[in-house]
């Protein structure tokens, strides 16, 4: 590190001594006039915004609070979503992670106040930006060209979230807001309730702002998923598995943040600044499996209807059957994600340095999960799918046989017993500082930063023998659920004490043998520390030309360490595992063995930027070039392996493994961006741009069939792994029109319209040597609209809102090699209405996907064949509140 640092001396050096860059045609810098502006309604809140887009010199998006209260949005990604460019996953019908032009949540960075937020999840850099409610926030800033004084770990931009201080308004400021949530899936109402203060003090030297919300509702979804591939009859596709599941999910969400300010005179600021964001699923699973794979006697009575018959034996004599089970989840999942910043900003002479000291901290935690299942084997009957639809399975038909073991609750006998406690947890300490230098031309600007973060993942899983004699009938309930006959479902309070007490009593059979293999898969711990310097400076010509270069350097080591689980099974008399053996089974036919593998890398970048911006009358053009990086997720980058052998009469069979992948490359993005915008007239907007983006060494995880990997053959291999290269092209363009030159109702309306249009590509492995076939970067849209119509006039505030993304390829090889799975395209329409009983008393109304719109995914095969690979029912949902301000 010893190089960086010096590079970060000298950087800091030549910025105290060069006055400035070499002058051609030089004039004074401008300085721009800073204005009190008084934010009342969603036209001022969207000029606003428009303003700050204008003044930056590099391409950015801006959502201030009004316009995050004039939408029905609950969380941080959803009032993203607004933006051109911005597409979203939803999880259970409320965003969740966010995708900046067509690249997904692991390659872009997230920050609160300017401080990199930790991610609470298991697998994945990117941040859930469910956890963080849309009320707490001042304004939202999305950067899709990155400068060289921003971190260089977002390919696709940075999401910063900024909070309220109490130097953004005047005095002091109350304002509180109480809802009722509907829920038309449960038809149930939850709550909701926010307060945000602040005032300043000390004859304006001192402010302190502080905010929270809390909201809770109860829902519940209906889906359909095919677990693994799916087969074919002929030419039609049926599922290996059909599931049918029933959610039942409480989720709370606790945000809230205090922030102080200390002004003693014009040129110094000191502040602390806290975050604080609790998300709570209570979460019941139900599931019933109907397992096809194994059925040999299939026929087709019409076209489309698949009819599976157990009646019979297969080549080896066996009894066809079709297994079925009836299982249930019990989880409480929490993440919490916390941060606190201390720093100021200090001006002397023409300098202005500012520094900042921050510790964050995410976790999620699952403690006391149960998993359980009742099984049924039918041994006689036959079953009917009508797959005519193959993105809607639903059954056709079950014989009497088959019809009444299938709903029959006594017939399903209690299984296994899964109890689960586990626990990610991510710290992130940074240190930086920037010294900035007027000139008379613009500016030079260098600084330094620290980050060290660690992060790692523990699990404990009891895994118990089920007990025979206990059977669905003695927790049985009726299941609402409207896509097919469910039939009985686990009562989760009834079952829930039954564990407890069972366990607690001693009364289950501790299965040894698959709680060590369990309690070991997936556990890993980590290290990363990055040091990175940079310097840039920027020139103002006199014809309106401004021009912004620099370049970053940044150091990067990491060291992890995972566990490699090895399990066979089969005749192992003349096998050995080769590792430290933990446990085998009392028939010698299983056997686990783990050790732990470290592995560290380290690399260094240097990262140029140039940003020109050319204002001519009402007019902006600009320009962008830079470099951006991506590193690998710790978990793909930690040597943790699942591996599982099995042997017939003591030769291998089969081998099969999920492995991490320590000698990933991280990604390498070179980004180019133009950009048009101007004012028409002095109610209305326009902007269009041109992005492009050219990464190597692109990550992505795979799955792979009969393939050799470290001189082992392996049936089935999945794994991250470095693809050759990817690259991303595009169109973004907005228009923003105000009507208020007009009289009457047609002046208090407001139209905003923003659109994307992309197209991106890679290569995959097809398992063969040397052949590749091509795909759509993952999470990636090619097509993404936004609509809002508005009205602010006579007291009302009215906004109809419009969003639409096209399918995007969501994993590879899940169904198999070339058999990816894709999000369906997915539109959504939603509706907010206030109306302004006083100055400070306001009603409100807001109402999301008011055209019950579904959720879909399916399979896609090499040959075009679609087929469902997951469905969900989410209903709409309904809040009225009211809204005070002071």
């Amino acid at each position: 590190m010893f190089r960086l640092k010096l590079t970060t001396s000298t950087a800091i050096s030549s910025l105290l001594i060069v006055p400035a860059f070499a002058q051609v045609n030089p004039s004074p810098a401008s300085e721009k006039e800073v204005q009190e502006i008084v934010v009342i309604g969603q036209r001022a809140a969207t000029k606003l915004a428009r303003e700050l887009e204008r003044d930056a010199f590099n391409n950015i998006s801006v959502i201030t609070a009004d316009d995050v209260g004039s939408l029905p949005d609950r969380n941080v990604a959803e009032s993203v979503r607004r933006v051109s460019g911005i597409s979203i996953q939803n999880d259970q019908g409320e965003g969740r992670y966010v995708s900046i032009r067509g690249l997904g949540k692991n390659l872009n960075s997230t920050s609160v106040n300017g401080v990199n937020m930790p991610s609470p999840e298991v697998d994945s850099r990117g941040v859930a930006l469910d956890v963080v409610d849309s009320d707490i926030i001042q304004e939202i800033t999305v950067t899709k060209s990155l400068t060289s004084d921003m971190d260089a770990d977002g390919i696709g931009g940075n999401i910063n979230i900024k909070t309220v201080s109490a130097f953004d308004r005047k005095g002091l400021f109350i304002k509180a807001k109480a809802e009722g949530i509907y829920s038309d899936s449960t038809e149930e109402w939850g709550e909701k309730f926010s307060v945000n203060g602040s005032n300043v003090f000390s004859d304006g030297r001192l402010g302190i702002a502080g905010s929270i919300s809390y909201d809770k509702r109860d829902f519940s979804t209906d889906n359909m998923e095919l677990d693994g591939g799916y087969l074919t009859f002929g030419d039609t596709p049926y599922p290996e598995e059909f599931e049918l599941r029933d959610y039942e999910i409480s989720r709370q969400r606790l945000s809230a943040s205090l922030n102080i300010d200390f002004r003693p005179d014009a040129n110094k600021e000191f502040y602390v600044r806290t975050l604080f964001n609790e998300f709570e699923d209570d979460e019941v699973r139900r599931r019933v499996e109907l397992k096809l794979d194994d059925v040999a006697n299939i026929t087709s009575p019409s076209a489309g209807i698949l009819r599976f018959d157990t009646d019979g034996v297969d080549e080896d004599g066996d009894d066809l059957e079709i297994d079925t089970d009836r299982d249930i989840k019990l989880r409480l999942e929490t993440q919490k994600i916390t941060s606190l910043q201390t720093g100021g900003v200090i001006r002397f002479s023409d300098y202005e340095l500012d520094f900042s000291l921050a510790t964050s901290h995410a976790e999620e935690a699952e403690p006391g999960r149960i998993d359980a299942d009742f099984r049924k084997e039918t041994a006689s009957g036959d079953a009917s799918l009508n797959m005519s639809n193959p993105l809607y399975p639903s059954f056709a038909g079950l014989d009497a046989n088959f019809g009444t073991g299938f709903r029959t609750a006594s017939e399903f006998l209690l299984g296994g017993i899964e109890l689960l406690d586990g626990i990610t947890e991510e710290d992130e300490d940074a240190f930086e500082f920037n010294l900035k230098k007027k000139t008379d031309y613009g500016f030079l600007k260098a600084g330094m930063k620290m980050r060290n973060r660690d992060k790692s993942y523990e699990i404990t899983t009891l895994v118990y023998d089920g007990d025979e004699a206990a059977d669905l009938s003695q927790f049985s309930t009726v299941v609402d659920y409207d896509i097919h006959n469910y039939g009985p479902g686990v009562n989760p309070a009834t079952f829930k004490s039954y564990i407890r007490e069972n366990v607690a009593a001693g009364t289950f059979d501790l299965e040894e043998f698959d709680t060590a293999e369990k309690s070991n898969i997936g556990d890993y711990s980590s290290e990363e520390e990055i040091l990175a310097a940079y310097i840039m400076g920027q020139y103002e010509f006199n014809n309106g030309l401004t021009v912004t270069a620099g370049v970053r350097m940044e150091e990067t080591e990491f060291e992890g360490t995972g566990k490699a689980v090895f399990l066979e099974e089969g005749d192992l008399s003349a096998t050995s595992s080769g590792e430290t053996v933990v446990f085998v089974n009392d028939d010698n036919d299983e056997r686990v063995s783990f050790t732990e593998v470290t592995a560290s890398s380290s690399y260094d970048d240097i990262l140029p930027s140039l940003m020109a911006k050319y204002e001519k009358d009402d007019s902006i053009f600009r320009f962008a070039y830079y470099q951006s990086i991506g590193r690998p997720s710790i978990a793909q980058s930690t040597p943790a392996a699942e591996s599982e052998v099995e042997y017939d009469s003591g030769v291998l069979d089969t081998r099969e493994a999920t492995v991490g992948n320590p000698d990933l490359k991280h990604q390498l993005a070179t980004n180019l961006d133009v950009s048009f915008d101007t004012v028409l007239g002095n109610n209305s907007y326009v902007s269009a741009g041109l992005f492009y983006k050219d990464i190597d060494d692109f990550i992505a995880n795979q799955t792979f069939e009969n393939v050799t990997y470290q001189g082992l053959e392996y049936d089935e291999l999945t794994m991250p792994v470095n693809l050759d290269s990817a690259d991303v092209q595009g169109f973004e363009i907005a228009y923003l029109k105000t009507f208020e030159e007009y009289d009457g109702l047609l002046g208090g309306i407001i139209l905003g319209v923003n659109a994307t249009f992309a197209d991106s590509s890679s290569k995959v492995s097809t398992g063969s040597d040397g052949e590749t076939r091509e795909i759509p970067t993952p999470e990636f849209s090619e097509d993404i609209y936004n609509i809002i119509l508005g009205f602010d006039k006579y007291g009302y505030d009215i906004r109809l809102a419009y969003s639409f993304q096209s399918e995007y390829l969501d994993e590879i090889n899940t169904g198999g090699n070339g058999v990816d799975r894709y999000s369906d395209e997915h539109e959504q329409l939603d509706l907010t209405i206030s109306y302004d009983v006083s100055d400070q008393l306001e009603l409100t109304g807001q109402f999301r996907n008011i055209t019950d719109e579904k959720a879909n995914y399916y399979l896609l095969g090499e040959d075009g064949t679609e087929v469902l690979s997951q469905y969900d029912e989410i209903g709409y949902t309904a809040r009225m509140g009211l809204r005070y301000k002071f």
